[in-house]
């Protein structure tokens, strides 16, 4: 994760920094995830478990405490996707980015995690 503020030089003076914001080169799999052809799965999740503790990490937070460890056989839930949520907020708020909306937001046990569930997350770490 990298962090960054931007400062305009012009004839009239120097702006001020603007607010720091942070963003991650990390290169996903399966990118763009297809709708309706490239399912969600562990390795997804993991990915971006993985972007957000670094983005917490950078933002001055510990690690993220995640419901289960993520296999390639375990079923992607609800919870998986709500915990990355939420465990991301704190860090973009420490760098004054906006909060992020989401698709079914929150997201409720039983709801089927889709492609943009996914897409929403690698966006808001990037």
């Amino acid at each position: 994760v990298y962090t960054y503020r931007a400062r305009a030089f012009n004839a009239a003076g120097d702006s001020p920094y603007s607010n720091e914001a942070a963003s991650s080169p990390a290169a996903f799999a399966d990118e763009p995830l297809t709708a309706g052809t490239t399912p969600v799965r562990a390795v997804h999740i993991g990915e971006l478990r993985q972007t957000v503790d670094a983005s917490r990490a950078c933002a001055g937070l510990g690690t993220a405490a995640w419901t289960d460890s993520i296999a390639a056989d375990v079923a992607i839930k609800a919870v998986h996707v709500q915990e990355l949520r939420d465990n991301l907020r704190p860090a973009r708020d420490r760098f004054g980015m906006p909060a992020v909306s989401y698709t079914d937001d929150p997201l409720t046990p039983g709801v089927l995690i889709k492609k943009v569930h996914v897409d929403e997350l690698r966006q808001a770490v990037r």
